[in-house]
């Protein structure tokens, strides 16, 4: 995909709601003039939430909120994420608009620009008032992920966070320490990439995949972003692409690294081919726990990997999927109900402990997720740290300019990386000023 091609598919939505403030007649659904509020006694209430997976539902799947709440039938339906923004503004613009959706953190934005969110403030209001010690159990990134420019739409309770896995038994047989610098990471992965079958580390540089690992080790390398745009031209910026360069000349990654995806990635570290790989949580428990034993085989790194000189600038940073709320929903109340009852701490455990984790702190620290999951209480600590991934309108068109430069790293490991990060940082901006 050319530059130019991505700058449009990221314009896309912003294109399609464009097109509706010129279009003639009304087009938009009308955002509920109910004062907020339960509803009317003996009234019949119908809430559609779209679920961006099936295993984001919780195993009870609204049998305890039905019962609770028998005036209050809830739909759930699962739409992949990746469509629910071209879906919600297509129903949105008929007047047939679910009331909660659940798409990337990253589509939030346009959304809320054409005002087409609810302002939940009431709902956290009452949420608050009602029902303090779950409110109180949330950790800031719920609230922060959901929020555009000062106003919350939704609950973040899901987040995708990557964290740093290590071969222990490989570590034990060559007698390694755990690094805790990118450097050690080079310097240990090129010891196993000589010393044994597998490869010190391993990457998903596949074109076909979103650049998040990348976003993740220029953050844990003291990287930032201004007005969410990633500074590659920086001295995190050229230490990542240095970094790249280094490892691919140094054998610690494969020569066939930017084929890989995130499958391949997974696998290679399961299958002992790769001794270290940066990979999500939620592929723990289906892809990893079967084959290999954690604190036998296997383990987490919780301290981020810095950069020398960035030991205070390292941090862990997490994308998600937030339930948003519709601003054409004509039950807002009842739709912080099942905001509250997704979150609840029944609710929330049954997904964190087979897909995703939780922003209800309550689950994440509880001796039954420790208990269940082995890796659970190495994550208690940086689970409260996390850090909200910056986003933007331009996100396709960045992401695409984000992964060339890797790619130009990895393939081109003698190029000068100080002109390599200036051109692509002019791209970016470039990419954030047609998108503004």
């Amino acid at each position: 995909m050319s530059f130019r091609r991505g700058l449009l598919v990221s314009a896309l939505l912003l294109a399609i709601l464009g097109a509706m403030a010129f279009a003639g007649g009304s087009q938009e659904a009308t955002p509920t003039d109910r004062p907020f509020g339960p509803a009317p006694e003996g009234e019949q209430v119908e809430i559609t939430v779209w679920f961006g997976r099936q295993e984001f539902i919780p195993d009870d799947a609204f049998a305890s909120f039905r019962e609770k709440y028998p005036h209050i039938e809830v739909n759930a339906d699962v739409v992949p994420l990746e469509q629910i923004p071209a879906a919600f503004i297509r129903d949105f613009q008929a007047g047939a608009a679910p009331d909660i959706i659940q798409p990337d953190a990253g589509d939030g934005a346009a959304l809320s620009l054409r005002g087409m969110l609810y302002d939940i403030s009431p709902i956290l209001e009452a949420w608050e008032q009602d029902n303090p010690a779950l409110f109180d159990a949330m950790t800031p990134t719920a609230w922060e992920m959901a929020t555009h420019e000062g106003t919350p739409h939704g609950l973040a309770l899901h987040h995708g966070v990557y964290w740093n896995l290590y071969r222990k038994d490989a570590f034990e047989e060559l007698g390694l320490d755990v690094p805790t610098t990118w450097e050690d990471v080079l310097d240990v992965g090129e010891v196993i990439s000589q010393e044994t079958d597998m490869y010190g580390f391993v990457l998903n540089a596949s074109p076909e995949q979103t650049p998040e690992w990348m976003k993740n080790h220029f953050a844990q390398m003291g990287g930032q972003w201004v007005d969410g745009v990633m500074q590659l031209d920086s001295e995190a910026g050229r230490y990542l692409l240095n970094w790249y360069q280094r490892a691919m000349k140094r054998g610690v990654i494969s020569p066939d690294t930017i084929a890989y995806s995130w499958p391949d990635m997974i696998r290679f570290f399961a299958q002992g081919e790769a001794a270290m790989a940066t990979i999500s949580r939620n592929v723990f428990v289906p892809e990893i726990k079967p084959v290999l034993e954690y604190g036998a085989d296997w383990a987490i790194n919780t301290t981020p990997y810095v950069r020398p000189g960035g030991e205070n600038e390292a941090r862990w940073i997490t994308n998600g999927w937030p339930y948003l709320v519709s601003a054409a929903t004509e039950y807002p109340y009842e739709v912080g109900l099942v905001l509250q009852y997704l979150a609840d701490d029944e609710q929330a455990f049954s997904v964190a402990r087979r897909y995703q984790p939780v922003s209800n702190a309550r689950v994440m620290s509880s001796q039954v997720y420790v208990d269940e999951l082995p890796w659970g209480q190495t994550l208690v600590a940086p689970w409260g740290d996390l850090e909200v991934r910056p986003h933007h309108l331009a996100l396709a068109a960045m992401d695409e300019i984000i992964r060339d430069a890797q790619h130009e790293a990895l393939s081109n490991p003698d190029a000068d990386v100080a002109e390599m990060a200036a051109r692509y940082q002019a791209m970016l901006d470039e990419a954030a000023d047609i998108n503004r």
